[in-house]
């Protein structure tokens, strides 16, 4: 079976978009992680996310997630992106 996909130009129409409703109230915040063997564990944020939360979660979520999967620590490649919490000094030792 073979499969064509073919990119089409067309304006959207209103059945194709989902409008989002800014500031409404309802948010959930978590914290996620994935491997190459699969998903690690999520994490429900409740308020804000501080450099001292987000030591906490990487050094109980994160590793909880490697000791699942048998990794160690020192044969991943861990990304995230430049937020000032994630850089932070707290947050690198």
């Amino acid at each position: 079976m073979s499969v064509l996909l073919e990119k089409t130009w067309r304006a959207l129409k209103n059945i194709h978009v989902k409008p989002t409703v800014k500031f409404s109230g309802n948010s959930v915040f978590v914290w996620g992680c994935f491997t190459f063997h699969g998903i690690g564990f999520l994490c429900k944020i409740d308020g804000g996310l501080d450099a001292e939360l987000y030591r906490q979660i990487l050094d109980e979520d994160l590793i909880e997630t490697l000791q699942y999967y048998e990794l160690n620590i020192l044969d991943i490649v861990f990304q995230q992106d430049n937020d000032l919490k994630h850089t932070a000094i707290l947050t690198k030792q």
